[in-house]
């Protein structure tokens, strides 16, 4: 039976590092898009006229 949970524990420690390998090596993380608070938008700096014209 412990070796069910320390499966568990490995599978879960996996899924978490394989999740966080971006930030880890040094990029950033995911980030939003303009859409919802363009005060605080690092894209645009509020202006959404540029947030349309990003490309995709």
């Amino acid at each position: 039976m412990i070796a069910v949970w320390i499966g568990v524990a490995v599978a879960f420690l996996a899924a978490f590092l394989a999740m966080a390998v971006g930030p880890l090596l040094g990029r950033k993380p995911i980030s939003g898009n303009c859409k919802g608070s363009l005060e605080q938008c690092d894209i645009c700096g509020g202006d959404a006229n540029r947030c349309e014209q990003t490309p995709k």
